[in-house]
């Protein structure tokens, strides 16, 4: 569907969420939010070169404030250098990607090994309900490699990455049951992650010692 094109689309809240990815060096988000902005901006409506141009202007703002955040080190200063120059370029939405892609990668390499646990923590605790959620996504998300990134929350967590994964499943499946006696426990593997019912009451019993059902009646 067509919309007005005598206005773009870049609101508030898509510059804010794209300063936040940028800086946290997230590719595949930053990769999402430009197909958003590509497809709002060039398949929904025509903008006019003004327009388009005052579009590529804010999106340059929103970057220069995600570059402003990032520490330069040994390893990003020659990539920061580079990166600076392509402000000063005339910008499109194309060019606009490669620089927000571009500063992704600085990010990434401005954070130690801390922060970056500390990223994917969040990012496990925001997806544990996804079903894909594994060594290769992850790592694809973060731009690690399945074995470096396996090692390295190994010897951050104390745990293996598919060991802490699936306790923050079972804590999610006993929060669900304690809040909702009246669950469906059939429907509770779904809602956490799981693929299999089996395997997650398989799991569920090895962690509290009982089944889900009887967890719920215990509640009840």
């Amino acid at each position: 569907m067509t919309k007005k094109s005598d206005v773009y689309y870049y609101p508030t809240e898509l510059s804010a969420r794209l300063i936040s990815c940028v800086s946290h060096g997230e590719r595949e988000q930053v990769d999402q939010i430009f197909d958003m902005i590509k497809d709002e901006n060039t398949e929904k409506r025509s903008l006019s070169n003004n327009l388009m141009k005052f579009l590529c202007s804010d999106i340059r703002n929103s970057l220069l404030r995600a570059r402003n955040s990032i520490k330069e080190n040994d390893e990003n200063a020659e990539k920061l250098k580079k990166v600076d120059g392509m402000f000063a370029e005339k910008l499109t939405l194309a060019t606009c990607e490669d620089l927000a892609l571009s500063l992704c990668d600085c990010a990434f390499t401005a954070k130690d090994e801390g922060d970056i646990i500390k990223d994917i923590k969040a990012y496990i605790d925001e997806n544990y309900a996804d079903p894909s959620l594994g060594l290769a996504k992850i790592g694809d998300t973060f731009g690690l490699s399945e074995s470096y990134f396996s090692h390295l929350f190994k010897e951050k967590i104390g745990v293996n990455f598919s060991s802490y994964l699936e306790s923050i499943r079972m804590k999610k499946s006993y929060d669900l049951i304690r809040e909702n006696p009246d669950i469906n426990v059939s429907d509770i593997f779904l809602k956490v992650g799981y693929n299999n019912a089996n395997s997650f009451r398989r799991v569920f019993k090895k962690t509290y010692n009982m089944t889900p059902g009887q967890m719920r009646d215990s509640v009840k």
